[in-house]
């Protein structure tokens, strides 16, 4: 929470809850979450950039969102302006002698009409007027409307030959194509990954029994196809979790080579199936919920996801509820919870899932076969063989052999970290409204 939200003070304390989690676990982290995006490196970066940036984009990207701004703006205002003039018109009515209601600060503006009537004689019509000048300013209350109109088109005016300008410079870039990476660097700053990486390497070098599992939908909402949010999500996820040398996986590899990290972290999804009929249907769970557990003894679930949006605390208002030593109630939910997603028998596999080693195998293993077999009865499922979206389009349509269906347990699917990984523009140009007016740090 932050002022805006209510709060007197800056309230990240959300955050700060994961982060002693996290370091304090002894056995386990178990996490389910409907995104990650987190850098795992010491700057706080997990993102790459494009290095190559011609000097006309910068300023060409500004210009395109000054007057963005100067057009919304101008919306706005305009529209209080018609708020206020309804409200007031009554009594306006009565005091065109600048009685009433204009004494002192009456919500039109600091001082009247008169010093308003000033400003706009030295320059800064347009500026006085779209900024609470009184109605009764040269007796017209459609001028404010006019003029707002008039900052509208000029921005209308201008948008297309900002846009063909940056249809030129992208047409100039043959290797290289120009996306909002490209303008502005993207910088993540909550430490969930650092966090994360920290805590499997003291346990690597403490030769400690330590196991991750993070589960996460197989794609966020939206179609990974055609939608260009769900593909920014993408982007920004595998690369906080396995792309490059600053990702999650990435950087404990290249720290520890000689280890195999499947055997400490696991990202898993859920995946269901049914039939329509006799025709079988095959589903993404997607999974909503914000929870992590740890070592059968605390517990953490609310709504904060685990990106800047909900973690730095002056943006989305967040709030979650922690549970400490409390091994009755964490112990039971995790082994009720593991039961479910690993299809597993609540009483007579209770001993399968006291042993969290033996579970963290069981799930590894079951995943990996709930996997294959999705990947041959439906071959254009979200997976990590798909890298392109060309690669999903040329592959068979499922159903095919839809009895293999029946050796599916439980909803557990290795999370497709590769999917759409080569993929070199997830993010969308600047020279499109998506790129050029949405500022992706919301998805972060």
């Amino acid at each position: 929470m932050s002022e805006w939200s209510g709060s007197p003070t800056l309230d990240r304390s959300i955050h700060t809850a994961m982060l002693d989690l996290i370091a304090r676990a002894k056995k386990y982290i178990y996490i389910e979450q409907q995104f990650f995006i987190s850098s795992a490196d010491d700057e706080m970066r997990s993102l790459p950039v494009n290095s190559r940036l011609d000097v006309l984009a910068a300023p060409l990207y500004n210009s395109f969102k000054s007057l963005s701004r100067a057009g919304r703006s101008a919306v706005r205002k305009s529209n209080g302006v018609l708020r206020k003039i309804s409200s007031k018109s009554s009594t306006n009515d009565n005091d065109d002698d600048g009685g009433g209601g204009n004494d002192g600060n009456d919500g039109w503006g600091d001082d009247g009409g008169a010093s308003r009537t000033t400003d706009a004689a030295d320059g800064n019509e347009d500026d006085a007027a779209l900024s609470g000048l009184s109605p009764r300013h040269n007796g017209n209350h459609h001028t404010l409307i006019e003029r707002a109109k008039e900052r509208i088109v000029e921005f209308e005016e201008k948008r297309p030959h900002l846009r063909a300008n940056m249809r030129k410079l992208m047409r100039s870039k043959n290797n290289d194509a120009l996306t909002r990476e490209s303008v502005h660097r993207t910088t993540i700053y909550n430490k969930v990954g650092k966090a994360l990486f920290d805590r499997i390497s003291r346990a690597i070098e403490e030769g400690e029994e330590f196991r991750v599992i993070v589960v996460l939908p197989d794609y966020p909402e939206g179609h990974y196809e055609r939608e260009k949010y769900s593909q920014a999500v993408m982007h920004y996820q595998s690369h906080a979790l396995c792309l490059g040398k600053d990702s999650l996986l990435g950087r404990l590899i290249a720290t520890y080579p000689h280890v195999d990290m499947s055997q400490i972290v696991q990202f898993s999804s859920l995946r269901s199936y049914g039939f329509c009929g006799v025709v079988p249907m095959q589903e993404n769970v997607y999974v909503h919920s914000k929870l992590m557990l740890v070592d059968d003894e605390h517990a953490l679930v609310g709504s904060a996801n685990i990106n800047d949006r909900s973690l730095l605390g002056f943006r989305d208002s967040e709030c979650s509820v922690l549970l400490e030593n409390a091994a009755d109630k964490v112990g039971a939910f995790r082994k009720l919870l593991w039961s479910r997603h690993l299809g597993l028998d609540l009483g007579s596999d209770v001993g399968l899932l006291n042993d969290v080693p033996q579970c963290y195998k069981e799930w590894q293993q079951r995943a990996l076969a709930n996997t294959a077999i999705f990947e041959k009865v439906w071959p254009d499922c979200p997976s990590s063989r798909h890298t392109t979206l060309a690669s999903i389009a040329a592959a068979a349509k499922g159903p095919l052999d839809p009895g293999k269906l029946s050796m599916v347990k439980g909803f557990v699917v290795d999370h497709p970290k590769f999917f759409l990984a080569e993929e070199q523009d997830l993010l969308p140009p600047i020279s499109r409204r998506e790129g050029a007016l949405v500022d992706y740090s919301m998805f972060q």
